[in-house]
């Protein structure tokens, strides 16, 4: 928890960011997600999963969720 390691917390986002950008290099990184929708892909990141669907002509990273998440009660993508 952020509380246990402050700085450990801080460092995290510069590494998801990091994680994202690469996925907008290559956007067929991770493995498709059809539970979630036919376009979305996964990429799992430490304890976290960063959501993407596939659009035509960008990425856009728009779900991180934490692993042990049941994504069942995760509201679909449209």
């Amino acid at each position: 928890m952020a509380a246990d390691n402050p700085t450990r917390a801080r460092s995290v986002v510069p590494e998801l960011r990091t994680r994202c950008q690469a996925r907008g290099r290559r956007p067929m990184m991770g493995r498709p997600a059809p539970e979630m929708a036919l376009n979305v892909r996964i990429l799992r990141f430490r304890s976290s999963l960063i959501l993407h669907p596939n659009l035509d002509d960008r990425i856009s990273i728009d779900r991180v969720l934490h692993s042990a998440r049941d994504r069942s009660i995760v509201p679909p993508y449209e």
